[in-house]
């Protein structure tokens, strides 16, 4: 319910953005949104060693300032499952537990530069996923002068399953260059990232391992097709106490298999969650090909920069992602309409939060 009324919001009060590219990524098992005028290349996993697999490079293209974009996926070799959408709480727990040793490890790892600390993690909500935002204090030479330089990189983390760690790393070109210069981006492209099940791929889980999904369960020694079988068998061979004997055994594998719906309709969020994953990614799929269909057919039919469809929401004056956002738009690295979609969002993911306090 709470995904599909974050449809019907994006759908009544979003503004299009003109410009912005889909991205398809995995065999369309991995997609997200670029800005008008990156540039992106999908990484072969087979360029990738060690424990991170890297999916995909981006950058804003040439110019000053200049952000780059590469996302990572990384297994941890536990069994666990993790589901912290809308859990503040447990989002923390999950960044105390895994998230902030996949950061270090990645920087161990990939490391061209020395991790000097990590800020605090801060929650960040977006349409279809939460993430921590994370940002890393660096020391190398990030211009290639020679010359060791202080200087930052922005991370959005999130997680799935059991448990695959999702590193969106945004980094610039120049040590003056903040991660708050990067965050306006990186929040418009985070909102659009989305797995369609290549964490599963990877971790090796499979829907057919659901302990709710009846086709595995009427395989093997578990089902009751089995003990049939094995009972027409026995007519021919086995003494008749035998045969109470397994015929006791079906009832208490009927009764398990009753237990266990009951159970399932019983069952707690995050099992729901699970078992209705396959219907989620369908519909989040369509809703990202009608958008990216309704956006472009909007731009061919309208003449350039006249098409809104409505009225942005009130930003809060003061507010420092709203200022952040009006510097990008001054700059001219933001359209009006794309800053107005992200004011919109940044309004409505606020209000919905402070609903629920």
């Amino acid at each position: 319910m709470s995904a599909a009324a974050a449809v019907i919001l994006a759908l009544s009060l979003c503004v299009p953005v003109f410009g912005a590219e889909a991205v398809y990524l995995r065999d369309d098992l991995i997609n997200l949104e670029l800005p008008d005028g990156w540039n992106w290349e999908e990484a072969d996993p087979s360029e990738s060693s060690g424990r991170f697999e890297r999916i995909v490079r981006c950058d804003s293209g040439s110019g000053d300032p200049y952000t780059e974009l590469n996302i990572y996926f990384s297994v941890e070799e536990i069994s666990d499952y993790i589901y912290f959408n809308e859990d503040y709480q447990e989002a923390l727990t999950y960044y105390d537990d895994y998230g902030e040793s996949a950061i270090r490890d990645f920087y161990s790892e990939n490391g061209d530069f020395s991790l000097v600390s990590l800020s605090e993690p801060e929650t960040v909500q977006t349409e279809w996923i939460m993430y921590l935002k994370v940002v890393a204090d660096l020391r190398g030479d990030l211009d290639g002068n020679g010359t060791g330089e202080d200087f930052q990189q922005l991370i959005y983390i999130t997680a799935s399953e059991s448990v695959v760690n999702k590193l969106l790393v945004f980094s610039g070109n120049s040590a003056s260059y903040r991660a708050e210069d990067m965050d306006a981006a990186a929040l418009s492209i985070a909102d659009s990232f989305y797995d369609f099940g290549y964490d599963e791929e990877l971790s090796g889980i499979s829907d057919a391992s659901s302990p709710e999904d009846d086709s595995y369960q009427d395989q093997g020694e578990g089902s009751a097709g089995y003990y049939a079988g094995y009972i027409v068998g026995g007519i021919f061979a086995a003494l008749i106490p035998f045969l109470i004997v397994i015929a006791v055994i079906v009832l208490i594998v009927v009764s398990r298999r009753r237990a266990r719906r009951k159970a399932g309709a019983k069952a707690s969020s995050k099992d729901r969650w699970r078992q209705n994953r396959k219907e989620e990614n369908k519909r989040r799929k369509e809703e990202f090909r009608r958008r990216k269909a309704r956006r472009d057919a909007a731009e061919a039919a309208a003449p350039e920069g006249s098409y809104r469809e409505n009225v942005p929401l009130k930003a809060p004056e003061g507010d420092r992602y709203v200022e952040s956002l009006r510097t990008l738009r001054k700059s001219g690295l933001l359209t009006r309409e794309e800053m107005d979609e992200m004011v919109n969002k940044y309004i409505i993911s606020k209000e919905r939060y402070r609903r629920k306090k």
